[in-house]
């Protein structure tokens, strides 16, 4: 009895018997002993709340419902038996548990309430700890204003407590934070701070991740040179076999610089061996997005085969490793691979299901990058209905999405102004008397609300003046484009008619003269009249064609074309048309017997005649028309250029426009009407293209063309 009593065990015995409370403090133990200590002791007892926070904290990542189980039954009993201390424990890890399951209302309500409880028991590091998991809540809601108020208030409670490796961590999430706001500067500004703690502490996973993060802000700068420096020291400073899985993540975000820098053969080879390392480390969450990567490569190189293998390695992987937040994307690169091929029904069926989420109200930018695809997918099957209805649906979801932006933007300043305001009024009520503190905040409450009134009707003034300033703007600026618009279709017409006034008068007079016998040659003056009639109609088919490009009705049959093949046909038709009028034609064509292009073939054909028979034209002889084709960049580009002369840069701007003529006097005896530059132009952007004129380096003019290889965008 007398040992018992020295050793104390006694107050334990008497406090559990009556269900006392008896603060113990439990050290790290296994979920299994922690279990046998919880069943030892009676239900509804203040004993049971620090074994239960234990729990909580060995339980959250592998046994997440037990571990809810015991949260709850914790917070329970706090109500009863409060103890700070151990609220807090409990509170560092039960809302990581909700923000997993996406319960985020109820981890925040978990975190503002440990935050209390941290804040009155007096822990830094526990303090911190709940700080973080605030700012990921706030992160992962987007709410990147309150996420990064919350980084610099954790940055802020290591800094207190001279913890280097804390401020690191919170100044590299802000720099996170600061790349998802589109603050480039400031992100790299904060990971430089990171990387010189790190650095100094030697922590070299965390200082090769920050340099990682480096390297993908200069990548999203275009910087490439610099992104493949930062991201190379970042692999330099690790082993594999000491951090695989930051290793394999940097590997395959130099992959990402070396695909954007069209080093197909270097990102190819670090992929593969980041799929190596992962297979050989255990290590295969990252596995189905470094195959889509190399689907996307293989796609690029018109590897299409390839393609096909890394997308059902693709397909297979996600399956095994459950990642369902992948298979958007799966969808999204199946159907850039369908696309590919031409089989565009299928590209289709990958992302029918986009339509439902974004009306459900899933605006997320992987879902309206989806619907992108999905439009371009049912342009290429001419549902020009469903395509419009669907871009319809795509720049509504936009609106919004920005407007959602907007008053997400507005309430987390609010929030952040009340949050500031409640610290200032409490700072404000300790150092005065509380009667007195309440009737001044009553007070300046009032004068706020007058200074609110005041400033918001002024507010209100000013726009209303503003608004009406830009609308008289806004209609001098209609009236001028109308008057440009109205003399443009002045000239227009009065163009048109003298084009069919000339030709029909020549018929008149070669008319008359038959009538009255005075040819000599009647063979000769019919002949000249089916040559008069053929440019008349010429130019109202020519006319025609701009009509119905004006009112949108132009007519296009989309159809997947072999280009090698397609334009081995039109040189064989056309060479000897340049040559008989004393011009060499030099043609080079950078094709592969695969290289193809969903276009409509009639019109293209059109373009090219176009745009051979205006070089043929205005080309002095002995001169030299050269023709260059090939696929870049998920283009195909031909350019065609000629000799002198050319022309002076003011006259490059008004070549596709209607009816004008560089050379009016050429024209004139070669039978132009100044419209097929503006047809090719008509056509091309019928395509989804681009066509633009400049000197060429042989003295003449320079013609480059751009469409897309996989049709209309």
């Amino acid at each position: 009895m007398l040992e018992l009593l020295k050793s104390k065990k006694w107050l334990i015995i008497v406090f559990v018997l009556f269900g006392g409370y008896l603060p113990i403090t439990v050290a790290d133990e296994t979920v299994e002993s922690l279990q046998e200590r919880l069943s030892r002791i009676p239900v509804e007892t203040a004993n049971r709340i620090p074994v239960l926070a234990e729990l909580v904290k060995a339980c959250w990542r592998k046994c997440a419902g037990d571990a809810k189980t015991y949260g709850e039954e914790a917070l329970q009993l706090l109500k009863n038996y409060p103890n700070t201390s151990h609220e807090t424990l409990l509170l560092m890890y039960l809302p990581r548990i909700y923000m997993r399951d996406g319960q985020h209302d109820y981890a925040k309500s978990l975190i503002e309430q440990g935050l209390i409880a941290a804040t009155e028991h007096g822990d830094p590091r526990k303090l911190a700890s709940i700080q973080f998991n605030q700012a990921v809540l706030f992160s992962d809601l987007k709410k990147f204003i309150l996420a990064e108020n919350a980084y610099r208030r954790l940055y802020k409670t290591y800094a207190e407590i001279n913890h280097a490796n804390g401020m690191a961590s919170a100044l590299n999430n802000l720099g996170r934070i600061y790349r998802r706001m589109h603050n480039y500067a400031e992100a790299l500004e904060k990971y430089q701070e990171a990387l010189e703690i790190y650095r100094v502490g030697e922590v070299v996973h965390n200082y090769a991740n920050t340099l990682a993060n480096v390297g993908e802000i200069y990548m999203i700068k275009q910087d490439y040179n610099m992104a493949r420096q930062s991201t190379q020291a970042a692999l330099d400073a690790i082993a594999p076999d000491q951090y695989p899985g930051i290793y394999i993540n940097i590997m395959r975000k130099m992959a990402n610089i070396y695909v954007a820098t069209e080093q197909y053969a270097d990102a190819l080879e670090l992929l593969l061996g980041s799929l190596n390392y992962s297979q050989n480390y255990k290590i295969r969450t990252a596995d189905p997005a470094t195959y889509a990567t190399l689907v996307r490569i293989s796609l690029l190189r018109k590897e299409y085969q390839q393609a096909e293998q890394y997308y059902k390695l693709a397909q297979e992987s996600a399956d095994v490793q459950s990642t369902a937040d992948f298979y958007p994307e799966l969808r999204y690169v199946g159907a850039e691979y369908y696309l590919a091929i031409g089989e565009v029904d299928k590209a289709s069926q990958l992302l029918e299901y986009v339509e439902k989420e974004i009306k459900d109200g899933d605006i997320s930018d992987t879902n309206l990058r989806s619907l992108k695809k999905l439009i371009e997918a049912t342009s290429y099957q001419g549902l020009w209905q469903r395509s419009t209805e669907l871009l319809m649906l795509y720049n509504q979801k936009l609106e919004e999405l920005a407007e959602r932006d907007r008053n997400s933007r507005l309430e987390q300043y609010e929030i952040i102004y009340k949050a500031s305001e409640k610290e200032r009024q409490i700072a404000l009520l300790e150092k005065e008397n509380h009667v007195q503190s309440i009737a001044v905040l009553h007070e300046r409450s009032a004068r706020h609300q007058v200074v609110f009134i005041s400033v918001l009707v002024s507010i209100t003034l000013f726009v209303a003046i503003y608004v009406g300033i830009q609308r008289r703007k806004v209609l001098k600026i209609q009236t001028e484009l109308m008057k440009v618009e109205a003399e443009k279709k002045r000239r227009l017409f009065s163009d048109i008619s003298h084009e069919l006034r000339t030709p029909l008068s020549v018929l008149k007079l070669q008319i008359e003269g038959l009538e009255y016998e005075l040819v000599d040659d009647p063979k000769q003056t019919y002949k000249l009249l089916q040559n008069k009639v053929a440019s008349i109609n010429h130019l109202i088919s020519d006319i025609s064609h701009l009509a119905q490009a004006d009112a949108g009705d132009l007519e296009l049959s989309f159809e997947p074309v072999y280009l090698l093949q397609f334009f081995q046909q039109w040189y064989d038709e056309c060479q000897s048309f340049p040559e008989e009028k004393g011009l060499r034609f030099n043609v080079k064509l950078d094709l592969s017997d695969e290289d193809k292009c969903i276009m409509d073939p009639e019109r293209i054909t059109q373009v090219l005649n176009n745009l051979l028979l205006n070089s043929c034209r205005y080309t002095d002889a002995p001169g030299e028309v050269e023709f260059k084709i090939r696929v870049r960049r998920g283009q195909l580009q031909w350019l065609i250029r000629d000799s002198a002369p050319g022309l002076k840069e003011e006259q490059l701007e008004l070549i596709f426009e209607r009816l004008y003529r560089a050379d009016k006097s050429r024209s004139r005896k070669s039978g132009g009407s100044g419209l097929g530059l503006t047809i090719c132009k008509s056509f091309v952007e019928a395509h989804g293209g681009s066509i633009l004129a400049r000197s060429s380096d042989l003295g003449g003019l320079e013609i480059e063309v751009n469409i897309p290889i996989s049709g209309v965008k």
